[in-house]
């Protein structure tokens, strides 16, 4: 606290303040003017510094008296005030005051600090103007927790507020509540974005985000966009956009910038339904001729046109694309393991389609039997009943002379016509399936 200089006041050789006062009467609590007028400065430490200056404190009847700091004319150094520890873990604000005791004028003016209370959410302690004593604010003092130094940041100019201080006003009062609250907030909202520029968050330079001057085209601008027939019109500023888009998208459809016709591209490809899709955001560029969207890759018309597979090259239930974006079905069928099984003599025809590898053309499997050929001297015929004849293995002999002069096979009959020597009394070995 430091006790300032003021007049009039029943401390000096002189009595009767409160009498002088009533010649001074209506005049506002404040400062004279504020361009380096009890201004509040940080040192960086945990103090700050009150410049010279000269103000105004009213009583509770208007009567007043004026005040003036002079520390520094007279000691060659501004007025210092130490600001109070921090809390550990809270904030707090804490503010700078003249104080000015009215129960007799028996004591000066003073300029002290003013301590508010931690919190999470600080706000700064309520002035006192009643009988007894009245206080005006020259500064805020954020004290961060645990902090080490006050800083400018860390200090709000209030000696412009009416609320608090003001300038001093005489009978004709100014209002200088609307320009303060702009400017305290314009000062709140600078404050946050430097706070945000040195921590690197939030916010960024022009020279950050624009260092060419692009204005409008550096940043993506969002478009409106509505559709009337097959036409979807876009309607904006800046060559990289978003829009929403209004309707389904169907063949044929076209699209116009502020009411230019331009075609619009997705990849390599014409915008189409894969990509403008009702209801889905689209970012673009747009070069005053033309539209490129976000998207594409994949396999584009260009090289699905390079694709020659047809219905009959693709198995039958699976789905291709081939030629264009029409997705296709297979028509070859699927035959699993075919076989069949074929008489000695016979072919088989194999059906067309994708066989799994596991099937079999297999020749019917041959058998024998054994019979007796017996005759003394006339033809003798047998007919097999017991499948299909096909040939005869061998024929046992029966002696040394020719007796058989002839052995035929049609279908399942056997032939023997005797040669006319000796007796036929053989065994004949069949071969049938």
């Amino acid at each position: 606290m430091a006790e300032i200089k003021n007049f009039p006041n029943n401390v000096d050789e002189y009595i009767g303040a409160e009498n002088v006062m009533k010649w001074l009467h209506g005049r506002s609590s404040g400062v004279f003017g504020a361009d380096g007028n009890l201004s509040v400065t940080a040192n960086d430490d945990m103090t700050v510094s009150v410049s010279d200056g000269v103000g105004w404190l009213a009583n509770d009847k208007a009567d007043g008296t004026v005040f003036w700091n002079d520390t520094k004319e007279q000691t060659g150094s501004e007025l210092q005030l130490t600001i109070p520890l921090p809390d550990a873990i809270l904030p707090r604000v804490d503010r700078i005051v003249v104080s000015w005791d009215t129960v007799d004028y028996a004591e000066k003016p003073r300029i002290e600090v003013l301590k508010g209370t931690p919190n999470n959410a600080p706000t700064a302690p309520e002035l006192t103007n009643n009988t007894l004593k009245r206080q005006i604010s020259l500064a805020r003092i954020n004290v961060a927790a645990a902090v080490s130094s006050i800083s400018a940041n860390s200090i709000t100019d209030e000696r412009l507020d009416p609320d608090v201080c003001g300038l001093v006003t005489d009978w004709v009062s100014v209002d200088t509540t609307t320009i303060q609250a702009q400017f305290s907030a314009l000062l709140e909202k600078v404050k946050t974005e430097l706070a945000q520029l040195h921590g690197g968050t939030a916010m960024m330079t022009k020279a950050q985000y624009d260092p060419a001057g692009g204005g409008l085209n550096i940043c993506v601008q969002e478009y409106e966009c509505s559709k009337s027939g097959s036409v979807y019109a876009l309607t904006g500023e800046g060559a990289v956009g978003r829009f929403k888009v209004p309707a389904a998208w169907s063949a044929g459809d076209t699209w116009t910038v502020n009411g230019v016709a331009v075609p619009a591209y997705c990849g390599a490809d014409v915008a189409d339904g894969d990509c403008v899709v009702t209801g889905r955001w689209i970012t673009f560029v747009y070069d005053g001729t033309r539209l490129d969207f976000n998207g594409g890759g994949g396999l584009s018309s260009g090289k699905l046109a390079q694709a020659t597979a047809t219905e009959a090259d693709v198995l039958a239930n699976s789905t291709f694309y081939a030629k264009d974006k029409t997705l296709r079905t297979g028509n070859v069928p699927r035959r699993g393991d075919w076989g069949a099984t074929i008489a000695p003599g016979e072919s088989v025809t194999v059906p067309d389609g994708k066989h799994d590898g596991g099937g079999r053309v297999s020749a019917k499997a041959l058998k024998t039997v054994t019979i007796t050929m017996v005759t003394g001297g006339s033809t003798w015929s047998y007919t097999f009943t017991g499948g299909t004849l096909v040939g005869i293995r061998d024929i046992a002999r029966s002696g040394d002379s020719p007796e058989i002069g002839l052995l035929r096979i049609s279908g399942n009959t056997i032939t023997m016509e005797w040669s006319g020597n000796g007796i036929v009394n053989r065994q004949i070995t069949l071969i049938y399936y």
